[in-house]
């Protein structure tokens, strides 16, 4: 009995590991910046999993990001901003904010609340033109997942059942 309760528990702590929420952030949008001689693409684009969704102020420097490109230079971070008129970007609204930083310039984009939290497509609100894309944040376990949590309580119930018929 003890062997089989074991193995409910650890069938349990393998379904929890496997049910995670990691977000991931795809980001196109234009770059502020004067072009090198010669460019005239203003993109700038970076890609970043996070083991879960943002949801305080949170900045990512550039080793910790899967790409980030700019036109002009090399990233060096970003930044996102849960509330951009508390940390003083903008005036009201709850916009959040992504902050794209280069050696030289920071770029900042506006996105409607709950944008990093919602898995969807995000445009922009006012300056530099821009797309976030956000997914995985609303994950739904995998079929292995529920099934080991399906065989867990059903172990688990065994085992209270046999507990109770030898305690009668």
């Amino acid at each position: 009995m003890k062997r089989l309760f074991k193995l409910a528990v650890a069938t349990v702590a393998i379904a929890v590991s496997q049910c995670g929420h990691a977000a991931t952030y795809s980001f196109t949008g234009f770059f502020g910046e004067s072009l090198p001689p010669g460019q005239s693409d203003y993109s700038a684009t970076f890609e970043l999993t996070l083991p879960a969704p943002v949801t305080v102020d949170t900045t990512v420097l550039a080793a910790g990001l899967t790409s980030c490109m700019t036109h002009a230079e090399a990233c060096t971070a970003v930044t996102f901003y849960v509330d951009a008129s508390v940390a003083g970007l903008s005036p009201g609204n709850d916009w959040q904010a992504i902050g794209l930083s280069t050696a030289s310039v920071t770029s900042y984009y506006y996105f409607q609340p709950s944008s990093f939290t919602t898995d969807g497509v995000y445009d922009v609100v006012g300056f530099n033109p821009a797309t976030l894309t956000v997914s995985g944040v609303s994950a739904v376990p995998e079929p292995a997942a529920a099934a080991m949590f399906g065989i867990a309580a059903l172990g688990l119930a065994a085992i209270g059942r046999r507990r109770r018929a030898i305690a009668e």
